[in-house]
């Protein structure tokens, strides 16, 4: 803020003593100084508390972004641990889809061995009654 003041407004008075040199001010000179120094203070305080929250809100930042840093290591590591357990888990899937493969051919395999089974009794049991008809006729 620009405030213009007459230089009349503080012109100063110098009075001479005993080998000393005194600048006076007259009253509304007096209270305007008055008034300036106690805002100045007023504005000290307020610059040192302004100063110590901005310090303590750095503080504030710096922890914040230790914990960010914190959690985004955790993260990586918990992404490993993911990639890990989901190549884990593909070799399973793959292992139980060969067991089923393995499986299902047996199953084949056993449907196989029980037509032949099937087949042998039925064969064996048509030429048995087929021989002992041939064996009792003769």
């Amino acid at each position: 803020m620009l405030v213009l003041i007459p230089c009349e407004a503080f012109c100063q008075k110098i009075i001479l003593t005993k080998n000393d040199t005194l600048i006076a001010y007259n009253l509304v000179q007096n209270d305007f100084i008055i008034k300036g120094l106690r805002e100045w203070k007023y504005y000290k305080k307020a610059y040192y508390i302004c100063e110590a929250e901005r310090w303590n809100n750095l503080e504030i930042i710096k922890t914040q972004f230790k914990i960010i840093q914190n959690d985004s290591i955790k993260e990586v590591y918990l992404n490993s641990i993911i990639a890990n357990k989901s190549e884990e888990i593909e070799l399973k899937q793959y292992e139980v889809d060969k067991a089923y493969d393995e499986l299902q051919q047996v199953y084949t395999k056993l449907d196989w061995q029980k037509f032949y089974k099937w087949t042998a009794i039925i064969i064996g049991g048509s030429l048995s009654g087929y021989l002992g008809y041939k064996y009792i006729t003769k």
